[in-house]
């Protein structure tokens, strides 16, 4: 088979044709004496053939082995094609269209891991559903072990643990596949009666909210003074006046107050008690044990 004419830019005359592919005859071949000629891969493939290797257009014997045609194969050369890949926009002339194939971005290359061929393009997009490709199981993430993708299926249905809660929102159980369906109706009638329960203390609570309003209520009516705004408290140099206190807090600071002045009492009678002198007991002690001395004889 030469070069499909489709992928010429212009058509081409009659004696550039592979008279048996009726393709360009491309790269061109003389097979006979009289100079008759083809592609390159008819002539292999009539040599195996019940032909017997005889020219389809005279029957004399081929050229073993065929010459390439020189002169007509320049002259193709010279016609602009497409490129040999589907999609790429590239057009020159024949001789450059082995360069730009080597590196065109629509080149199919084997994949590394599954030999798939794909689009040199298109290498991010195979990579997504490449069989072989090692991924992260997407139940588990980094809690299970990397899996190819064709294995993924296998693990998650049979293996993998990590399977969420689907059905009660906030549900931190995992467990696996075939075990999910029963935690899901257990997990569902609890939050059910958990539900019921909240509701129901919400209604107990505003009942007690009500009574408790109704029994301030009536014990404002009997005591007006009971709630009363608590006392003005006489703050101390420094500090903000005219400034309103809760009672507890007025509570506090008097008690500290007292602790201190308790204090202060309790340091200065000490002070005073360590000033005081006090008497020698050995002094005292020889004071008692002294006998008395006799009195004076008088005198003549």
């Amino acid at each position: 088979m030469g070069l499909g004419v489709e992928r010429f830019t212009t058509q081409l005359p009659e004696h550039l044709h592979c008279f048996v592919c009726l393709d360009v005859s491309y790269p061109p071949v003389i097979v006979c004496a009289l100079e008759h000629q083809m592609c390159e891969s008819c002539a292999t493939e009539l040599r195996k053939s019940s032909s017997k290797g005889k020219c389809p257009m005279c029957a004399q014997t081929m050229l073993d082995p065929v010459r390439t045609s020189g002169v007509l194969k320049r002259a193709i050369e010279d016609y602009e094609v497409t490129c040999r890949y589907t999609g790429c926009k590239w057009v020159g002339c024949l001789l450059d269209e082995p360069t730009h194939a080597k590196s065109c971005d629509f080149r199919e290359i084997p994949c590394a891991l599954c030999k798939t061929p794909y689009q040199h393009s298109r290498s991010v997009q195979h990579m997504l559903v490449c069989p072989e490709e090692v991924v992260l199981c997407p139940q588990g993430g980094k809690r299970c072990a990397r899996k190819k993708r064709c294995e993924l299926e296998k693990h998650l249905s049979d293996f993998c643990g990590q399977w969420q809660c689907r059905v009660v929102q906030g549900c931190d159980t995992r467990t696996s596949l075939a075990n999910l369906p029963a935690h899901e109706k257990t997990c569902a009638d609890a939050a059910a009666r958990i539900a019921k329960l909240e509701e129901a203390l919400s209604g107990r609570n505003e009942t007690l909210a009500t009574i408790l309003t109704e029994l301030r209520a009536k014990l404002d009516s009997l005591d007006p003074t009971r709630h009363a705004s608590p006392p003005r408290f006489d703050w101390p140099a420094g500090q903000p006046a005219e400034r309103t206190v809760s009672t507890c807090t007025l509570v506090k600071q008097l008690l500290t107050r007292a602790t201190k002045r308790r204090h202060r009492r309790a340091t200065l009678a000490a002070t005073a008690l360590l000033a005081k002198p006090l008497p020698s007991p050995h002094v005292a002690v020889l004071q008692e044990s002294a006998p008395a001395s006799p009195p004076a004889p008088a005198l003549a």
